[in-house]
């Protein structure tokens, strides 16, 4: 018998994630924002405890840097979204130029207009994701995010076949009536 039960959760789980992350579009960021700030709140009881118990000399390292760290969680989604789509810019702009640099260098015979129509997209892509990156953000979010309940759509149809596949099987019994087994006690 095959357990599918895990891939019953991880399909349901990965498919919500998915649809949440694709058609929800802050909410990766009130996320962080909540966990930023959460980190701000603690920081600053830890503050007013250490000062209540006179213990700030040992706490104010700490406590500072645990404020340097709710801001940097709380300022993150911006730098994420305008950072991903320039690095994906800059890939695909290095990985066309090298192709197109390569293919002008050598013979392709017959399929040099395919490389070159290759090459030129990449560029193209590159040059859009640099210039266009919050544009590009909400579009790489959306393809993650159904590439996410794709992935659980997947387990579920994983999960339906171990199903079947525990429908179908036969459990084994072995006749053991004509078997006796000694007591020597």
């Amino acid at each position: 018998m095959l357990d599918n039960k895990s891939h019953i959760f991880k399909g349901a789980a990965l498919f919500l994630c998915g649809l949440l992350i694709a058609f929800v579009p802050n909410i990766i960021s009130n996320l962080f924002y909540l966990i930023g700030l959460a980190i701000l709140i603690l920081c600053a009881l830890r503050f007013i405890n250490a000062m209540k118990n006179d213990t700030l000399h040992s706490e104010l390292t700490s406590c500072i840097m645990g404020v340097l760290v709710g801001l940097a969680v709380i300022a993150l989604p911006r730098f994420v979204k305008v950072q991903i789509p320039l690095i994906f810019g800059v890939i695909f702009a290095v990985v066309g130029l090298s192709r197109l640099l390569r293919t002008l260098r050598n013979d392709y015979t017959g399929k040099k207009m395919m490389s070159l129509a290759g090459a030129v997209i990449l560029l193209l892509a590159g040059v859009f994701f640099m210039i266009n990156p919050l544009k590009i953000s909400g579009a790489v979010r959306i393809i993650f995010g159904l590439a996410v309940a794709a992935m659980g759509v997947f387990n579920l149809y994983v999960a339906y076949t171990m199903k079947k596949h525990n429908d179908n099987v036969e459990p084994t019994v072995v006749d053991v009536d004509s078997f006796s087994v000694r007591d020597d006690q």
